[in-house]
């Protein structure tokens, strides 16, 4: 009776997978996979780092990511990557520890290069032109991250010189995964007046985009384009921003950690002597 019994519960076991020789072959399997993905990571990353170095230094944000969609598709994600048991936490545990100071930290673009602590998170790649600056961020763990602060008009002549406008200023992040996944992008605009003692809002919007592989995700916007005061003391400033909750198993890297759940955000403001800065967190 107790052998049928124990045949019983072994063939259970082997019909639900939880075989002892199928759990071991999985375990292999997924053991082969986090060399396979990141030993892909550790090689790719560095190619693509010379490529963006090698493009001219006031390149447009369309050209920055047209060169990273050319990249990966001459060198594709291994098989491997699809393994749904798989996260960034499975493939760099010894990294994801060190990311975990960095939290809170705001990837802002007016002292990112700045920040000594910066250089230990990645490889980060400025372009700059007439209307744009963006801040490209290489994680050792294989996700990119794209900073873009940019002018979208520029401010009208006014009749009364007291107050002054910015102009409509942007600020655009944008998340790609292991593999050069694009997964989401989220704007934050608004055009400010200001006359050195007082800065409003005279315009705002924001929005935010899935892209593809960001299907694995579960976003929730949680204001797009929403106006704040970010004064701090005597020092006075307004800002426009938007915030999305990005919700994954799977882990995913923005500016400066490692997330399975995260409030990402992207902010544009403005002092009161029309000073425009901008930036994530």
């Amino acid at each position: 009776m107790k052998k049928l019994l124990f045949l019983l519960v072994v063939v259970t076991l082997s019909i639900l997978g939880f075989s002892p020789s199928g759990a071991l072959a999985r375990q292999t399997t997924k053991e082969k996979d986090i060399q396979e993905v990141r030993h892909y990571v550790e090689k790719q990353m560095p190619i693509l780092e010379s490529e963006l170095k090698q493009l001219s230094k006031n390149s447009s944000l369309e050209e920055i990511e047209e060169l990273i969609s050319n990249h990966y598709k001459k060198h594709p994600a291994p098989k491997a990557l699809q393994n749904p048991e798989l996260s960034v936490f499975n493939v760099f545990p010894d990294k994801v520890k060190k990311y975990k100071k960095f939290e809170g930290k705001s990837l802002n673009l007016n002292n990112l290069m700045n920040d000594p602590r910066s250089s230990s998170l990645g490889e980060m790649i400025t372009f700059e032109n007439d209307n744009s600056k963006v801040s490209v961020l290489l994680g050792e763990t294989g996700h990119i991250n794209i900073l873009e602060n940019k002018k979208v008009s520029s401010p009208r002549p006014q009749k009364n010189k007291i107050a002054l406008a910015t102009g409509t200023e942007r600020t655009t992040g944008i998340g790609y995964g292991l593999g050069g996944a694009k997964q989401f992008t989220v704007w934050a605009e608004g055009n400010f007046r200001y006359d050195g003692k007082k800065v409003s809002v005279i315009s705002n919007d924001g929005d935010w985009v899935r892209h593809l592989f960001g299907s694995v995700f579960t976003y929730t916007p949680k204001g797009m384009g929403k106006v704040r005061d970010a004064s701090i003391g005597k020092y006075k400033y307004k800002e426009v921003y938007s915030r999305l909750l990005v919700e994954t198993l799977a882990g995913f890297k923005w500016g400066n950690a490692v997330f399975g759940t995260k409030t990402v955000e992207v902010y544009v403001g403005s002092t009161v002597n029309g000073n425009i800065y901008g930036g994530t967190k």
